[in-house]
């Protein structure tokens, strides 16, 4: 099955949901589901799903803390509560995530809201923030570093971070937890 996140405007606030579909005809599967609607700002930015578990982890930015985690189950329940990625200082938005099997962790990821810096931080299987989160894109400068999307190799591992910057020149970066 999929599972789609969006955002709606209500004019007050952008409030995150999501759906499940069923994958052989595209139908919906349940009700919607309410992943952030606290009275302030929630934007979805990702999925992953981890198979093992039979969970989704949805990366969200928004207030109070951001980006932050929810999981979700299969069924379309909220498990537990959320998970605040960033801190005071790496807080931003234009995250991702990505689930890696082999090591049995999530790279979370976002541009850093007042720098040009990109930042990423690992979790674990079952939610444990792994060290602090660290810069991704080096000493690439400017206005712009938009969108850090990860991705999981499964054959080594490593995971691949991909951004654009300043609308013109797109970046990949490999990474390997040890």
């Amino acid at each position: 099955e999929f599972f789609v996140p969006w955002v709606v405007n209500t004019q007050i606030t952008w409030d995150a949901y999501a759906q499940r579909v069923r994958a052989s005809d595209g139908a919906l599967m349940g009700p919607n589901i309410t992943i952030g609607n606290s009275s302030l700002t929630e934007f979805p930015g990702g999925v992953a799903y981890d198979s093992d578990w039979n969970r989704y982890l949805v990366i969200c930015d928004g207030e109070p803390s951001s980006p932050w985690v929810q999981f979700i189950s299969a069924s379309g329940d909220l498990i537990g509560s959320r998970i605040p990625v960033g801190s005071e200082y790496y807080h931003g938005g234009m995250s991702g995530i990505a689930w890696s099997p082999v090591t049995k962790e999530y790279l979370a990821t976002w541009a850093h809201c007042c720098s040009a810096g990109n930042f990423a931080r690992r979790i674990s299987q079952t939610g444990t923030l792994i060290a602090e989160p660290f810069r991704t894109n080096g000493h690439v400068e400017g206005f712009g570093n938009w969108d850090p999307l990860p991705a999981a190799n499964t054959v080594n591992g490593e995971f691949l971070i991909e951004w654009f910057w300043q609308y013109d020149d797109v970046y990949v970066r490999r990474y390997k937890s040890y």
